[in-house]
C-alpha cells in the first residue's frame, strides 16, 4: 500500500431510554407525575395514570374547567445540539373520551419537550366534537410574541388528512436540536417550531380534557429518546497503489 490509508468514523445516536411500560406502575427511575393542568382546571379525585395491558393509560375526568390531566416527565435531563439531535417518540395508542355534557367536550393527548425555565413545545391532537376542526396542532412558551400557551394551538396543515385523525395508533416524533423542534406522526414531517434551548430539555406526555364532568383517556406506549453519539467501529478505505 503505497497511498495513505483513509480511516472514517461514523457516529450514530445512543438509545437514552426506551420503555415498553409492562410493570405493574411506571418506573421512576425514568419518569416522574406532573398533575399540572394545560390550563388551571382541576381533576376529581378518581382521575387516575396508571399502567394497564403494557400500556399507560391517563384517565381523567373534569371536575372543573379547565383542561385538567396528567402527565410522565422525563427524571432525567438531556441536552440537544446541532450535530447531537435528541429525539423523543412514543406511541399514542388511543384517544378516548366520554361526552358527559354533549359535544362540546374536547379532549388532546400528546408530548412534551420543556426546560428548566418553562419554555416548552406541547404538541397534539386536539380532539372536538362541534364543528371545530382542529386535529393536530402545537402550542409554546418561547418568549416571543407568538406563545400561546393554553389556546386551541397552531393547525399543522400537513397532518390534516384523515388517516391521521382517527384518534388511533400513530408514532408521535420529536426532534430537538438546540434552535428548532421538528414534529412528526408516523414519521411525516408536520412542522418546525423555533425552540432556542439546549440544556437542561425534558420530555413528556399527557392528557387533558377541557370541560367540568367530561372525561379523557389517553393510551400510550413503547417510548424511546436516542441521542448524542455513540462511535461505530472505524472503517478502513485502502488505496492500493
Amino acid at each position: 500500500v503505497s497511498a495513505p490509508v483513509k480511516v472514517e468514523v461514523v457516529a450514530v445516536p445512543q438509545v437514552l431510554l426506551t420503555d415498553d411500560f409492562t410493570g405493574a406502575a411506571f418506573d421512576q427511575t425514568k419518569w416522574q407525575l406532573d398533575s399540572t393542568p394545560f390550563d388551571n382546571g382541576t381533576a376529581t379525585a378518581e382521575s387516575a395514570l396508571t399502567l394497564a395491558n403494557g400500556q399507560v393509560k391517563i384517565d381523567v375526568t373534569a371536575e372543573s374547567a379547565s383542561w385538567p390531566g396528567f402527565a410522565l416527565f422525563t427524571a432525567k435531563t438531556y441536552t440537544a445540539a446541532p450535530t447531537a439531535p435528541v429525539t423523543f417518540e412514543i406511541d399514542r395508542v388511543l384517544l378516548d373520551y366520554v361526552l358527559v355534557t354533549g359535544t362540546g367536550a374536547r379532549q388532546r393527548a400528546g408530548i412534551w419537550i420543556k426546560d428548566a425555565a418553562g419554555n416548552f413545545v406541547f404538541f397534539s391532537d386536539n380532539a372536538a366534537w362541534d364543528g371545530n376542526n382542529f386535529g393536530w396542532r402545537y402550542n409554546k412558551v418561547t418568549g416571543q410574541a407568538d406563545d400561546n400557551p393554553t389556546d386551541a394551538g397552531v393547525n399543522i396543515a400537513a397532518l390534516d388528512p384523515s388517516q391521521f385523525n382517527d384518534q388511533k395508533n400513530h408514532r408521535m416524533k420529536m426532534v430537538a436540536n438546540g434552535s428548532t423542534v421538528k414534529l412528526y406522526v408516523d414519521d411525516v414531517l408536520g412542522a418546525e417550531v423555533a425552540f432556542p434551548f439546549s440544556q437542561g430539555l425534558t420530555f413528556g406526555f399527557g392528557a387533558y380534557v377541557q370541560q367540568a364532568t367530561n372525561v379523557v383517556r389517553g393510551y400510550f406506549d413503547n417510548a424511546k429518546i436516542s441521542g448524542g453519539s455513540a462511535p461505530t467501529p472505524p472503517k478502513l478505505t485502502a488505496t492500493v497503489a
